[in-house]
């Protein structure tokens, strides 16, 4: 959904409301899972992974700082409600970029919760303005190494976006390297 000034509480809890009975805007869900990898191949991939520190304390603190969207803390972007990544929950996404803003509704497909692991996968909703699926996830090595890592998978869905794919495409890469900087700077 794209409007020109910023969504209202109102509007945004009446497009969550529609979207929260929807089904994913695609068939391949969970396909970003760790275990089971396996993205499809008609979809664009973006891969995007920084090392973020050693050792316990800096993954507990990446742990909680994902599981409070520390990763979407980039000044052009809000998540709500801001809910704790659970599988199944349905939320939304505000962006302002270009002028104008967009509201992009999500489910959590899964939690990983391991002890040197931590990842969810976020899945489109008709109410995206495109259709795929982002995983979040960190790793703590064997060598106490730390990785920050994001996988996704998306093609568009709304026709502005198909007639500004090298836009969407821009921003896309702006969100990841942002998400990056943004668990960096929320570990330090």
């Amino acid at each position: 959904m794209f409007l020109l000034t910023k969504p209202s509480e109102q509007q945004i809890q009446r497009f969550l409301e529609t979207e929260r009975t929807l089904d994913f805007s695609y068939k391949e869900v969970g396909a970003t899972h760790p275990n089971s990898f396996s993205p499809p191949k008609n979809f664009t991939h973006d891969h995007n992974r920084i090392l973020i520190g050693e050792g316990q304390a800096t993954f507990e603190k990446a742990k909680a700082a994902m599981k409070n969207w520390k990763a979407y803390a980039l000044g052009w972007t809000n998540i709500h409600p801001n809910v704790q990544p659970e599988k199944n929950k349905t939320f939304c996404v505000e962006v302002n970029h270009f002028g104008f803003y967009s509201l992009s509704s999500l489910r959590i497909v899964y939690v990983v919760n391991e002890p040197k692991r931590f990842a969810y996968a976020i899945g489109t909703l008709p109410g995206h303005v495109e259709k795929g699926e982002e995983r979040f996830m960190l790793e703590w090595l064997p060598d106490d190494s730390v990785y920050y890592d994001l996988f996704a998978f998306s093609k568009p869905q709304h026709p502005l976006v198909y007639l500004g794919y090298p836009a969407a495409r821009h921003l896309q890469n702006r969100f990841a390297r942002g998400s990056k900087i943004a668990m960096q700077d929320a570990i330090r």
